[in-house]
């Protein structure tokens, strides 16, 4: 597959709420994503854990 043909993928964290966080037993949420033709938007590849 030719290089300019494949999505590239980025890694997005962010902190979870103190609360959540307790739960989870995990601080930080992670998700797969790709850029798309709007600016600032993404489109996310997983679906997160806490969901």
């Amino acid at each position: 597959m030719a290089e300019s043909a494949r999505e590239k993928h980025y890694k997005v964290a962010f902190d979870l709420p103190d609360d959540v966080a307790a739960y989870a037993l995990a601080s930080v949420e992670r998700l797969w994503v790709s850029r798309t033709a709007t600016r600032f938007h993404v489109e996310v590849h997983n679906t997160p854990f806490l969901a």
